[in-house]
């Protein structure tokens, strides 16, 4: 997961006597916690929470800037608060963004998904458009679109959209006239309020977002809004009583600074306590703004030179870090003998960023009229945009420096199961129902990335019914192949629906992504959210019960493993084995009582970055891949060991239905997975398999679903209903 760093930052040319060298240190500390997290999070496994230190120093620093200025009219106002937001944010960001596109585009054969983050990071939405596509922070496609750490800055100007009205409506500006000397107690008591109370609402909501919807949690910034609102109170505060020195003497802040840094060190965030982490580090890190000039010694190591150093370069640092780092997950690798030369191209690209632009651009006068620098600022981002829309359509493909890019990576994707025989009217006719449910059974197309559709019409039991019988007037009485599932079982379509051919099924699919649907989200044992977002799962299954018929098959296919669908502790552990255990015995009965059954594709493991990288073997990568896949290494590749194993177990209780394990097919020992096999690609992302990959258990999931089984009893009901538990 990345972090996002403050946007707002003192500087001594900027604030004179208000200056506060002690918050540039924190703000060191912070983001050297986040930058070792990024490199290598099992160092510091809650080194993340330096983005929640980030936000309260934000909202400290840009109401301690508002409060010291003098009056302005509410146009005056608005318009040199926008216009001061530019000057310190565009021009760094656009240099960033542009230059790390180019040079990403030289090493990734498909930079698509990196390009459309960054054109969003410009216009202050990645925030929005990561969390649109369903965005596994944890998961090595994170790792490497280049600008997954932007969404941070999203967060912060939306908050910076709203922060101007709730100034107006607090009093400091009315029309063209200024209350603040007038009023100034009343606006400023008037705002404490106001934020306290968004940030009371704000808390509530990032809480309960978090248990049921993680990723709003994080990227949402109405759920960060009670962050940036503690640093608001704060200085707010502090102007109440005249200073924050006053009310430092009652506190002492070498046990807020020591509990924050034993945070990063001990304590291992996971899931279950992440909003306890949270809120701790919160009211930590406002307490030791608020105390810290108490403590002589605490001053001492906050404010030294060096910390202050980093700490005013950081915007640029925290730009710069992620792309250096992602940048090198698509070359040399993240080594211990690399983090050198690493961190000296991250300090030295931001060294450059920062006194070469960030810092003059900041305090140079753009225009006498500073409307006229908003406008400016729009045409710097409007001409970043169109450079990455020109990287991102007439040059892609033409800078990559390998050796074939993405069309040579097709070319060893191509299954020879389902795209040998072109001419063959058997895959003619797969391909051709493969296709129609691609194009028209997914309940999500929305998250589709670059691909996104919306829904022609509402996923309602007449959608369903004909995306698993087919329309009215073509229906069957003979037995349907239906496939359901997420993204898998969508990628499983073509070799389904061929096998419907051979077999004599009709075919039926019904799938969507960011869900494990069919399984009942409620009966996973410690889910990643108890309730799908996107999928009403009540109406799912009655509509898929009701579409089935005696005989039908119903083909599962999901990404058990998947972070978004069950939580995985910090750490090196694994969630239990039998996380699935209710879920899959509650569906298995139901699809029992139809008189149909179920055949379960077991998981695939979920490949690591450098494994990732023997996928796109090119001369620059070649220090950063591995030829097989360590079942030992990593908790993904662990658990679905464990998993795979748990379910082989139980699934002798399962009769009538059946379970395939890809480990027969996929691995060539009891702790190897193979990533290629006779020149051809297994996987064509992290986690999903080619179509080449497919065809290695082509024939026995053909064995599995060949007709002439019974059709499940009365006791076969029963034994799914209380399978053997180990």
């Amino acid at each position: 997961m990345t972090s996002p760093i403050r946007l707002e930052q003192v500087s001594p040319e900027a604030s004179g006597a208000t200056y506060r060298p002690e918050v540039d240190g924190l703000r060191a500390l912070a983001l050297i916690a986040v930058i070792i997290n990024h490199f290598n999070a099992s160092l510091l496994p809650s080194g993340y929470l330096g983005v929640d230190i980030f936000f309260v120093i934000s909202g400290y620093v840009i109401t301690k800037s508002l409060l010291k200025r003098k009056q302005q009219s509410f146009r005056q106002g608005i318009v040199g608060f926008y216009a001061r937001r530019i000057k310190r944010l565009v021009p760094a960001l656009v240099f960033c963004v542009v230059v790390t596109a180019i040079i990403a585009c030289f090493f990734d054969p498909a930079p698509g998904v990196s390009l459309q983050t960054g054109l969003f990071a410009l216009l202050g939405l990645s925030n929005l458009y990561l969390f649109s596509q369903s965005t596994d922070y944890f998961a090595p496609s994170s790792e490497m679109n280049m600008f997954t750490q932007t969404w941070s800055l999203g967060v912060e100007e939306q908050f910076y959209l709203i922060f101007p009205a709730l100034l107006l409506v607090a009093g400091f500006w009315a029309g063209d006239q200024v209350n603040i000397n007038q009023t100034k107690p009343q606006a400023q008591k008037k705002l404490f309020f106001i934020i306290f109370a968004l940030s009371v609402i704000s808390l509530i909501a990032f809480s309960a977002a978090y248990a049921v919807n993680a990723s709003a949690a994080y990227f949402l910034m109405p759920a960060r809004f009670w962050e940036l609102g503690s640093g608001c109170l704060l200085a707010i505060a502090e102007q109440k009583i005249n200073g924050s020195k006053k009310l430092g003497l009652r506190l002492r802040s070498g046990l807020p600074l020591a509990s924050v840094i034993g945070f990063f060190l001990v304590f291992h965030a996971s899931q279950d306590h992440a909003v306890f982490a949270t809120i701790s580090v919160i009211a930590l890190t406002t307490i030791l703004i608020a105390t810290v000039r108490s403590n002589q010694l605490v001053m001492s190591l906050l404010a030294n030179p060096l910390a202050v150093w980093i700490g005013l370069i950081s915007y640029s640092l925290y730009l710069w870090h992620w792309s250096i780092i992602s940048l090198s997950r698509w070359t040399i690798g993240i080594q211990w003998w690399t983090w050198p030369f690493q961190l000296l191209i991250m300090i030295v690209l931001a060294t450059i960023s920062y006194y070469g632009i960030e810092k003059p651009l900041r305090h140079v006068q753009w225009s006498r009229f500073e409307w006229l620098t908003l406008v400016k600022g729009l045409l710097a981002t409007l001409a970043g945009i169109v450079a990455l829309i020109t990287l991102g359509r007439p040059l892609e493909g033409k800078l990559f420096l390998g050796n074939g890019g993405r069309a040579a990576e097709q070319k060893r994707m191509v299954s020879g199961v389902v795209e040998a025989k072109s001419n063959d009217k058997d895959l003619l006719l797969a391909k051709s129902m493969a296709d129609k449910h691609m194009l028209d059974c997914n309940i999500t197309p929305f998250l589709l990335g670059q691909n996104s559709r919306q829904l022609t019409g509402p996923v309602d039991e007449p959608f369903i019914q004909k995306c698993i019988r087919g329309p009215e007037e073509a229906r069957t009485t003979k037995p349907n192949l239906i496939v359901v599932g997420d993204s898998f079982a969508e990628k499983l379509l073509p070799h389904a629906a061929l096998i419907s051919v051979k077999t004599d099924h009709g075919f039926g699919a019904i799938f969507g992504y960011g869900c494990p649907y069919p399984l009942r989200s409620s009966l996973i044992f410690n889910p990643s959210f108890p309730s799908c977002r996107y999928i009403d799962e009540d109406l799912l299954e009655a509509a898929l019960l009701k579409s089935l018929r005696p005989g039908d098959v119903v083909l599962l296919r999901i990404h058990l493993p998947n972070r978004s669908y069950v939580r995985y502790p910090t750490g090196h552990t694994q969630p239990r084995p039998d996380a699935y255990d209710k879920a899959l015995q509650s569906f298995l009965a139901r699809i029992s009582e139809r008189g149909a059954r179920v055949v379960v594709v077991g998981p695939n493991p979920t490949l690591s970055t450098q494994e990732l990288m023997a996928l796109r073997p090119e001369w620059f990568n070649a220090w950063n891949r591995k030829e097989d896949l360590d079942l030992n290494n990593g908790q993904l590749s662990i658990y679905f060991t464990k998993l795979d194993s748990h379910l082989q177990h139980i699934a002798g209780s399962w009769s009538p239905h059946k379970y395939i394990s890809l480990r027969p097919y996929i691995c060539n020992s009891e702790n190897k997975c193979i990533l290629t096999k006779a020149n051809k690609f297994l996987y064509s992302d992290d986690h999903h398999l080619t179509p080449y990959g497919h065809d290695l258990f082509f024939d026995a999931l053909l064995a599995a679903i060949k007709p002439g089984r019974e059709q499940p009893s009365k006791s076969d009901v029963k034994s799914v209903l209380t399978p053997r538990i180990q």
